[in-house]
């Protein structure tokens, strides 16, 4: 599938002046690793930032994540993440979720999107959670906009 990656890690500080060019970005919350052929990689820039691609590749291979928003009757709104779209909502019909959407009786599948890499995803589900309303009823009505349940027909 995809070849082996041999990272050893390093201790930063000690190590810098083999890095002039990972200098400017080190921070003390940096980890930097070192790769078989003796390059050097910020992996905790790499992760913020996915330009670490090999990390990604090998760490995220052959798996989608989903954000989702749900509502209910009253369209409550609760957006989500997940890796897998299908148990998840049935989670949340089956009212086996506690809290919000519990409380609420979250069970309207109004919104989804796929993303190849983690990161993107959980950056997506954060930016939307931070919108407002109106923003994410918007959102929802530029794909959905009779809030239909898009998961209708997944069960039998």
């Amino acid at each position: 599938m995809f070849p082996s990656i041999s990272l050893t890690r390093i201790q930063p500080l000690a190590d810098l002046s083999k890095a002039p060019h990972l200098a400017d970005g080190i921070s003390r919350n940096s980890v930097l690793f070192q790769d078989a052929q003796g390059g050097l990689r910020d992996c905790h820039r790499c992760l913020v930032s996915q330009r670490c691609s090999l990390y990604n590749a090998h760490m995220f291979a052959d798996r989608i994540y989903y954000v989702y928003i749900m509502a209910n009757q009253s369209r409550t709104l609760y957006v989500g993440f997940t890796d897998n779209i299908e148990r998840r909502v049935q989670q949340h019909k089956a009212e086996l979720v506690e809290g919000f959407t519990g409380r609420y009786n979250i069970d309207t599948l109004v919104y989804v999107e796929s993303f190849r890499h983690a990161f993107s995803g959980i950056a997506r589900e954060k930016q939307i959670k931070r919108w407002r309303r109106d923003k994410k009823l918007r959102l929802i009505a530029q794909d959905n906009p009779d809030w239909r349940d898009l998961s209708d027909g997944w069960y039998g």
